[in-house]
């Protein structure tokens, strides 16, 4: 089946569009097209779209090149999608990736409406398994946030771009569980990744490894409907394997790495809590030290009270400090007390 559109970009003028629709079989088909522009600008491309299995939730390869000819160069995108469940050890799988050669330009040459409000280019691949007790993911990301050309007046000047990356993260948790039989419950929260950012405009380029590990024992006590108490004890602990200190920010003038030196750890801990429902009220008290740039203690009470049964509430995560350069979250429920290392 033949398809052709007449379509009238500003930059360049107008192109005659040709598209092919091709079926391979029951579970495979192929669209090809062509670009016809009398100012030179000729663009080829192809869309795969596949599904062989119930297994595979989305198969598409969608990918084109067109020669720019004001920058005298072919200009290029990409975008694969994939999801398939039941993957061996009971995985699924999901793929998400794409780039552009130049976003500026096929913000001029495409007709999709999307591209003008694209503030980053982002992709993601990763596996997740999920049991009743736990879940395990592996993933990978990319995320680049695209200045434009280093002079805008000249096409062909380097492309400023800032990139953040893990590669990859893994990722555990443990939902409650209880404890041989008793009414102590227990749960975990832990990641391990490496991570990466480069073409940053201020501060300097890094490659480094965080591990963070946030396990919690709460105990379940009978009560009446109108009163509840979880006592919790939770404890968190981040590794960072290199720093950013007064003497590394002062070099990445010059060298714009980050210097490595010995890791840094972050520590957060969570002291018991109690929810008395009365009626439907909340308030919040911070100490003064949790507004501070590097407070040495800093804690956070908060009651919540209404009339009706007392119901599970859902806990939010302790506050995690990423370094003594960083101020600690204040937490929404509970008391709690973060001390940087």
């Amino acid at each position: 089946m033949a398809h052709v559109h007449l379509a009238h970009p500003l930059a360049a003028g107008p192109r005659f569009e040709l598209g092919y629709f091709i079926p391979i079989g029951e579970s495979v088909d192929t669209t090809l097209y062509a670009d016809l522009n009398a100012k030179g600008y000729n663009g080829l491309g192809t869309t795969v779209r596949y599904l062989p299995s119930q297994d595979v939730k989305i198969g598409e390869l969608d990918a084109y090149a067109v020669h720019d000819e004001g920058a005298k160069r072919e200009q290029w995108r990409y975008q694969y999608r994939h999801a398939q469940d039941n993957l061996p050890g009971g995985f699924r799988g999901v793929v998400d990736v794409q780039d552009y050669s130049d976003l500026d330009f096929f913000r001029r040459w495409a007709r999709d409406p999307r591209l003008h409000t694209l503030s980053n280019i982002y992709s993601s691949a990763y596996l997740t398994r999920n049991r009743p007790g736990y879940s395990i993911n592996l993933l990978t990301d990319r995320r680049d946030i695209v200045l434009g050309h280093a002079d805008p007046d000249d096409q062909n000047s380097p492309i400023l771009k800032q990139r953040f990356q893990q590669l990859p993260s893994l990722q555990l948790r443990m939902y409650p569980q209880r404890v041989l039989g008793s009414p102590l419950y227990f749960s975990l929260e832990s990641s391990a990744s490496h991570l990466q950012t480069t073409g940053l405009i201020n501060g300097p380029e890094a490659s480094y490894f965080r591990s963070d590990i946030f396990p919690t024992v709460s105990l379940q006590l009978r009560t009446p409907p109108w009163f509840s108490i979880k006592p919790q004890l939770s404890v968190r602990e981040t590794y960072y394997s290199s720093s950013l200190s007064e003497a590394s920010c002062e070099a990445s003038a010059s060298s714009r790495s980050l210097t490595p030196e010995t890791g840094r750890n972050a520590v957060a801990w969570r002291l018991p809590k109690v929810m008395v429902p009365v009626l439907s009220s909340s308030s919040v008290f911070t100490s003064p030290a949790a507004s501070t740039a590097r407070p040495d203690i800093a804690s956070t009470l908060c009651c919540t009270r209404r009339s009706m049964p007392a119901m599970p509430m859902a806990e939010m995560s302790a506050p995690m400090v990423v370094g003594m350069r960083h101020t600690s979250s204040a937490m929404s429920t509970g008391i709690g007390i973060s001390v940087p290392a």
